[in-house]
């Protein structure tokens, strides 16, 4: 039999796994994602790597959904880890001597759900990942279009100021969105443990929340009008307190237009989308 391994290099956590030929994970290693160091993030890399015992395999390729983006296997803007300039396909086919093929993480999610997730259900489709960072990845016409889709780096206006959308509505945003309205919080659980027990403040900074993520999710529906849109990422651990919302703020707003409203699909992989994009890297890219 054949195998794959998947590298889920994220911003919080990073994942390597040893896939079968069917997507059966044998083996997975996961540890918080060094930051601001290249060379200690490639060590840990590395180690993480090892621990595979890969030799023991017939390893076909090593693929990496990369939480940023990447030219010729270089790391050259990944925000979330502070890293640039890591050669990552170059040292690791000279230590592993193995194909190295690396994507951004958004981009090889969406290539997951096309060949191992909804597959056929949807030929025009965006994977929206909303974590740490907020990112996307396009199919169309059931191929991917690896483009990078830096669709966090848009600008909205709150407060008549502009800011990044990922700045103010990735998971981290949440908590820069409820500072900014002087409500200090530590992170998105524990805004969201506010939002359950009726926090009245919380839920002002909630009304606004999903107001500007309404508005990100019409914009990209003008642009690419797709079939559905499929949801992932931490912040969707959280969906019962938001997505109803959510869903009729983008409804409303996409009322009497020419486009399709959006068909809003949980990722199929939950929580693991990122290390069954890497698979999908490793195998069909």
């Amino acid at each position: 039999m054949k195998y794959y391994v998947g590298i889920d290099l994220g911003g919080t956590n990073l994942r390597v796994s040893l896939f079968d030929e069917n997507a059966k994970i044998i083996n997975v290693f996961k540890e918080k994602s060094i930051h601001d160091f290249k060379e200690k993030l490639y060590e840990q890399i590395k180690k993480m790597l090892l621990k595979l015992e890969l030799n023991n395999y017939d390893v076909q390729a090593i693929g990496i959904s990369l939480c940023g983006q990447e030219n010729n296997g270089v790391i050259t803007y990944a925000p979330n880890l502070n890293v640039t300039g890591l050669n990552l396909k170059e040292r690791l086919e000279h230590d592993f001597s193995l194909p190295i093929k690396i994507i951004n993480d958004a981009n090889a999610s969406a290539l997951a759900e096309a060949k191992l997730g909804i597959k056929d259900k949807y030929q025009n489709f965006l994977f929206v990942t909303i974590s740490s960072g907020l990112g996307a990845g396009l199919i169309y016409q059931g191929k991917l279009i690896n483009l990078p889709f830096e669709v966090g780096h848009q600008l909205i206006t709150y407060k008549d100021k502009d800011y990044d959308v990922e700045y103010l509505l990735s998971g981290n945003g949440i908590v820069r969105l409820s500072i900014l309205n002087n409500y200090e919080i530590n992170d998105a659980h524990s805004f969201f443990e506010k939002i359950k027990n009726n926090d009245k403040k919380a839920e002002l900074i909630l009304d606004d929340y999903t107001t500007l993520l309404a508005k990100f999710f019409y914009n990209l529906q003008v642009i690419y009008n797709v079939d559905c849109v499929i949801l992932s990422g931490g912040m969707m651990k959280s969906k019962e307190y938001f997505f109803s919302m959510l869903k009729n703020k983008v409804d409303s707003l996409l009322k009497n237009t020419v486009f399709n409203k959006i068909n809003f699909v949980d990722a199929s992989f939950d929580q693991d989308a990122g290390l069954y994009g890497a698979f999908a890297v490793s195998k069909y890219y």
